[in-house]
């Protein structure tokens, strides 16, 4: 039986042959022009290839189809965060934690969002959350002490970058992230703070 359309330009983009996945998605919709699932697939193409403009149009045409698949509005908030168009990021990651609400990415992203919005209070409440669903999601630990750093709040500082350090494992390196970072301005002088670095 040979493969449809569609399932030709899954395999393509699974492949890496992105132009090749293009070419059979578009034949797909000329098929199917309503067909959301196959917009969605061509938008993380586009994604993957960084041209988030196009990327972004076709998650919104999917989302036309179908409005409930939380994933959709994830890809859509990734691709608006990479054009800076954060309002758009955070409209679309609240879609997503609406239909999904222990979406601990989707989450994490908003909060992203909301810090390039200059927001640190929805940006602290997103990364909690992240957290809250998932102890071990360090992304949101180290977020949350950049931001409490950034107050000056030393205590919650110390306390969220040592729960990144302990579940982050060898992978990322925090310490030294947290070295040069300059949300830890404030507190980088710090005893304390120092010798959690080990660097006194």
């Amino acid at each position: 039986m040979t493969p449809s359309l569609y399932q030709q330009a899954i395999k393509a983009h699974q492949a890496g042959q992105h132009d090749r996945a293009i070419d059979l998605f578009l034949q797909e919709l000329e098929v199917h022009p309503q067909d959301g699932r196959t917009m969605y697939n061509l938008a993380n193409v586009y994604a993957d290839l960084e041209e988030y403009e196009t990327a972004v149009t076709y998650y919104q045409q999917a989302i036309e189809q179908d409005a409930t698949i939380a994933g959709v509005w994830y890809n859509l908030g990734n691709a608006c965060l990479e054009l800076k168009d954060y309002e758009t990021a955070i409209h679309a990651f609240e879609q997503a934690i609406e239909l999904k609400p222990g979406y601990v990415e989707a989450w994490f992203n908003c909060g992203v969002a909301y810090t390039e919005q200059q927001q640190p209070d929805e940006a602290i409440r997103c990364y909690q959350q992240s957290v809250r669903l998932d102890q071990n999601f360090h992304y949101g630990w180290y977020n949350l002490a950049c931001l409490f750093a950034s107050r000056s709040d030393l205590r919650q500082t110390l306390y969220c970058l040592k729960e990144a350090f302990a579940k982050s494992g060898k992978d990322m390196k925090y310490r030294e992230m947290a070295l040069e970072d300059p949300y830890f301005e404030p507190v980088r002088r710090h005893p304390e703070f120092l010798k959690l670095l080990g660097v006194q």
